[in-house]
């Protein structure tokens, strides 16, 4: 493999661990009594100010050292294809929400692993892009680590329908978002491309959400305390760094390095929340990492083979 391809890899898997970092920030806003429309709202605006930014700032540097970017202007159509994408990421967040509201956390993670052969079905079905052996050896030991680390098995859990529907809700529309982010608009520049899209989620949350919180300044300042961690682990890094990675490295094998997420959240919440994590459940997160390995040395070795 390339060495670029390693970097890329582990831009995606950076990416999946700020994913991974999420729920117990938000654990905290909720113990400070914030309601899912402010912390949502106050995670996608400050995640597109950052993002439009990082872009504006980019684009004054290049500007400043006698650099064009003409070649970076796209149609205009392109700008709202990339817009209405952002529909997808921010479907996510409300379907996995309410999948928590519905059943318990551990189920509903599970559901949302479900991306995984989900993107891959989608990247054969629309684009023939077959996954091999391996790489469905990979998704098959993601998903048996995903219910060791939750340790679904030994659980009482009562499921509901409506529950399950939103899970995999939120898996379809993470699959299509880490499709996209690999398919579209892959000549602009990352930061202009994920800050299109996360503006679509932003103007799909506030319509489901209204922001009221905005005209509240005693509430605006202390909720950025957590707004602001969560547009930046949530919206602005994972997303310019799928932009940046997924073209490089494919779909399938972004998705499996995306898993990440669930040993993170799982050493956040021993680390910080102090939960208690059953033995059987860091065996699942060695089985996830161990998956993300394997799948890596794979893409190696073809690379290997090609030259």
């Amino acid at each position: 493999m390339k060495p670029s391809s390693w970097y890329y890899s582990f831009l995606v898997f950076v990416a999946g661990c700020s994913f991974g970092a999420l729920s117990t920030i938000v654990k905290k806003a909720y113990e400070h009594g914030y309601t899912l429309g402010e912390v949502t709202g106050s995670q996608v605006l400050t995640g597109v100010l950052m993002l439009w930014g990082i872009f504006l700032l980019g684009r004054s540097w290049r500007h400043s050292h006698g650099q064009v970017d003409g070649h970076h202007v796209s149609p205009g159509i392109l700008r709202l294809k990339l817009i209405a994408a952002g529909v997808f990421p921010g479907l996510v967040g409300v379907c996995y929400y309410q999948c928590v509201n519905l059943m318990p956390a551990s189920v509903a993670i599970v559901l949302l692993m479900q991306y995984l052969w989900i993107s891959a079905l989608i990247d054969y079905l629309v684009f023939g892009q077959r996954p091999g052996l391996v790489q469905m050896g990979c998704i098959l030991l993601v998903m048996l680590g995903s219910c060791l680390a939750v340790n679904i098995i030994g659980q009482d859990v009562e499921l509901s329908v409506p529950g399950i529907m939103f899970g995999l809700a939120a898996a379809v529309f993470y699959a299509l978002f880490i499709m996209i982010s690999g398919r579209m608009g892959n000549h602009l520049p990352s930061a202009l491309k994920s800050a299109l899209m996360m503006t679509g989620s932003c103007i799909v949350i506030f319509i489901l959400f209204p922001p009221g919180f905005l005209l509240d300044m005693d509430k605006l300042g202390p909720l950025l305390k957590f707004g602001i961690p969560l547009g930046l682990l949530g919206i602005a890094l994972p997303t310019m760094l799928f932009a940046i990675a997924i073209p490089r490295i494919g779909v399938a094998l972004g998705a499996i390095l995306s898993s990440s997420e669930l040993p993170m959240a799982m050493l956040c919440s021993y680390l910080i929340l102090k939960e208690h994590i059953e033995m059987i459940q860091w065996i699942g997160m060695v089985v996830i990492l161990g998956a993300i390995i394997i799948s890596n040395l794979w893409v190696a070795r073809v690379d290997a083979r090609s030259r």
